[in-house]
Formats: structure tokens, sequence, C-alpha cells
């Protein structure tokens, strides 16, 4: 996020000299605006969010016929939109109004930083990115779900695994082992990111491991034990109870079009989503 901050709205003349370049208008345009010529929908988001600030300069730039619109604001407020006027970036030396923050990150910030306060927010093509007034920069899912600390200096989050305190492990995975494995303990707990997608891995004494997607959805049970009923679907639990009534399930496995037990004799069955057999695996 740091180097977003360069120099795109303080060299305004510079940009501008650089547009009547014979090399550089062929990809490159950049167009002083006047007030009447901001787009109203623009205006309008500025008016909304920062009702005390007036537009000091507004640049559109054209680079490969893509446009954007670089506007600064009274306070060292700076902004940033893309050609369908949608916001896209932006940078203060103050804190930015609760407004134009995404609900899921406010509350984020608000339970992990209390003492500090967002100063920056960029959205990206799969990804959006605070920073906070002590220069930690956070990583979200487009839905606002948080991804890591981005200690790059690229500003792009590597695929990474965090251990997790006690205390950050989310509620429901901690509420999914207390009603279905009162009796074992957590002993690690981690946060895997890899191409921005969250998956959380759970590993319980006894030799247990869980894991769950980025919504604390149970995706996989791995145990050398027999798991507990109430974490298998009631249809295959009949199932198995009729057809292999002197076995047990040892793990169980959620995939997008079907899921998957695995009996004490390691022999794998499959079923639909609903929990009908489909057939032994013997891949």
């Amino acid at each position: 996020m740091k180097t977003l901050k360069l120099v795109l709205f303080a060299l305004v003349a510079t940009v501008m000299s650089c547009s009547n370049d014979d090399n550089a208008t062929s990809n490159y345009n950049a167009e002083m605006l006047s007030d009447a010529q901001i787009p109203n929908a623009i205006k309008t988001y500025v008016t909304t969010h920062f009702p005390s600030n007036t537009i000091n300069s507004a640049l559109k730039e054209t680079v490969n016929n893509t446009v954007s619109y670089a506007l600064s604001l009274t306070d060292n407020v700076n902004l940033k939109f893309n050609s369908g006027y949608a916001v896209t970036q932006i940078v203060s030396r103050q804190p930015l109004p609760n407004t134009v923050i995404p609900q899921a990150i406010l509350d984020y910030v608000a339970t992990n930083y209390p003492n500090n306060t967002i100063t920056d927010w960029e959205l990206d093509d799969d990804h959006q990115e605070v920073e906070l007034d002590n220069n930690l920069e956070l990583e979200f899912t487009l839905d606002g779900a948080f991804i890591g600390i981005d200690t790059d200096d690229d500003g792009e989050a590597d695929d990474e695994e965090i251990v997790l305190t006690p205390t950050e492990i989310p509620t429901a995975i901690t509420d999914y082992i207390n009603t279905h494995f009162p009796t074992n303990n957590i002993v690690l707990a981690t946060k895997e990111i890899e191409n921005f997608v969250i998956t959380y891995d759970i590993d319980l004494n006894g030799n247990i491991e869980l894991e769950f997607n980025s919504t604390f959805e149970i995706t996989s049970i791995e145990s050398l034990t027999a798991l507990p009923s109430t974490v298998i679907p009631q249809a295959i639990l009949d199932y198995l109870v009729q057809n292999y009534p002197n076995n047990f399930v040892t793990s169980w496995e959620l995939e997008a079009n079907h899921q998957e037990v695995e009996l004490d004799n390691d022999l794998d069955l499959e079923f639909t989503l609903t929990g009908e057999f489909i057939r032994i695996d013997n891949d």
C-alpha cells in the first residue's frame, strides 16, 4: 500500500507535462478537471463521506484506454476512483470516517486493534487492505474476512501459515469443538492463506485433526479412533449401520460435489452432498 502513496497526487504538474510527450500520449493521458468536469457520482461520494473537506484538485488519467480519477482534498485526504466512479483508494493522515470502511473490517479492527484507527483503505482485484495509524497493514478478502498482516514491501500478500493464540481462534470453531469433542483440547491452531483463500487447521489431543473453511464450516475430520456420530450426517450413519455394522468412521471430508468417509478397515466410501451412497473409492 505504501507504494501507491508516493507522488500520485502531489506531482500533478509533472504528470501533465508527461502527457505532452510524443511517446507518452499514445498510452497515457492526464487531464486536470474543473469543478464542472468532475463526475457527479464522485462529487456525491465526497460530499457524503467527507462533508468538511473541499476538492483541491481533480485529475483524470487514461492509461491504455483505462480511465481513473485522482482527487486531492483539503486536510491531506486523497481519493482514487475507477472508470465506473467507484472508490478504489483512500489515503489520509487522519482517521477515515467509518462510512467508507466495510463493516466487517471495522468490526475486526475494533476487536483486535481497539486503540488504533484506520488511515488508509485500498481495493484490489482480489482483496482489500487497510493501514492503521501504527503503520500496520492488514489484508482482507473482498467479503471482509481477515487474511493476514501484510509485511511485503510490494504490498502483496504471500501464501502463509499463521499460528493462532487461543483468543484468536474464531468462536464458531471453538463452539464446534466444545460441542463435538468436549473431552479433547486444542494442541495447535493455524490459519493458512493460499491465493487469498483461508482455511483453519486445528490439532486436538488424541491425534484428531480438523479443517475449517473461511466461513468456519467444518470440511475435514481425521482421527485414529472412531469419530463421534454427531459429526457424521445421519444418512451416512444409516447406510453404515446397514452395510458395515462392525466398522466405524475414522475420517470424514467434505468436497465441492460430494463427501467421503474412511472406515477403520481403510475402506473409502463416497456419498452425495445429501448423503446418498455413490461408490467405494478405490483410487
